[in-house]
């Protein structure tokens, strides 16, 4: 019969005896705060915290679906590219209100792409479809 994996918790208590290499591995699991405040940084490099610019190099998406922006409004650090996928039968445009940045018309499963280099606020629109609007948050 196999034993429970062991845990900090109940410290002190032995249910079982371990063998010598996995008491050391356990003590080193178990130091304490020190070592979940080490595990919690760990995690968020990994992840990216918002705001950090640790995204600004991957893509952030946008589908065009159901003839909507989806999602209709996103938030990214200066310098990220952001990729709209026409996932939609309709031929669809992704034109900045300003004139910044404009697609062609994109058929399904075509793909059109922007890099947003300066914080501010950009809303576009579909040419064909005026009602269908988003927005570029950039920070």
């Amino acid at each position: 019969m196999e034993p429970f994996p062991s845990s900090c918790v109940g410290r002190g208590v032995r249910y079982f005896e371990l063998p010598e290499p996995a008491r050391a591995d356990r003590a080193r699991h178990c130091r304490g705060p020190a070592g979940l405040i080490a595990a919690a940084l760990l995690i968020l490099a990994v992840l990216g915290v918002p705001g950090s610019g640790a995204r600004a190099g991957s893509p952030a998406l946008v589908d065009v679906r159901d003839s909507t922006y989806l999602p209709p409004t996103i938030t990214v650090p200066a310098g990220t590219t952001v990729r709209w996928t026409n996932r939609d039968e309709e031929t669809h445009t992704v034109t900045s209100d300003t004139g910044l940045f404009g697609s062609a018309g994109l058929d399904l499963g075509e793909e059109y792409a922007h890099t947003f280099a300066k914080p501010g606020v950009y809303p576009y629109t579909c040419d064909l479809h005026p009602f269908m609007r988003g927005t570029i948050v950039v920070n």
